[in-house]
């Protein structure tokens, strides 16, 4: 769930109920992930390593042939292998490097909340040209075609895999 003004996210919200966790994020306020039985801890991205070996985030149900060229990339990957909100918090929780999703259906709704959180924590979100996302711009059935979600929002992804050439 996502608060959405003037075409940015403001607040940010994804529960987490196979971990019993709920991740939150306001515009200014950081990300932070709540517990059952835990106090509530301030999450942030991390930096990148190694461009050679990044750690992947990857969807257990869409995967395209796009998606295997960019892996093909970079032969060092790891694969995070998790569902919907459980990506977002991998990046914004310093598991992951990267979530890309070159050719997507994907609704703003379906991605506003993790975006806010990943950059409370630190990190990037572009869309598939490079550029900061904005919301509610009266795109043709409110769907996102492609993006590069990355922990570490220093480092230019979109060269190095060569999008958008």
């Amino acid at each position: 769930m996502a608060l959405i003004e003037a075409g940015e996210v403001t607040v940010g919200v994804l529960a987490l109920p196979v971990c019993e966790q709920i991740a939150v994020g306001w515009r200014g306020g950081g990300a932070w992930l709540h517990a059952t039985g835990l106090a509530p801890r301030r999450i942030r991205t991390r930096k990148l390593a190694d461009p050679t070996t990044p750690t992947i985030t990857l969807s257990r149900f869409h995967h395209a042939s796009d998606l295997d060229a960019l892996l093909a990339r970079l032969p060092g990957h790891q694969a995070l292998v998790r569902g919907a909100g459980l990506k977002w918090v991998a990046l914004a929780d310093g598991e992951a490097d990267l979530y890309p999703r070159l050719n997507t259906r994907m609704c703003e709704w379906d991605i506003a909340a993790g975006h806010l959180l990943l950059e409370e924590a630190g990190g990037q979100f572009r869309d598939g040209q490079g550029r900061a996302f904005r919301y509610a711009q009266g795109c043709k059935d409110w769907r996102i075609t492609a993006f590069l979600a990355q922990a570490d929002r220093d480092y230019d992804w979109y060269t190095a895999l060569q999008l958008g050439v």
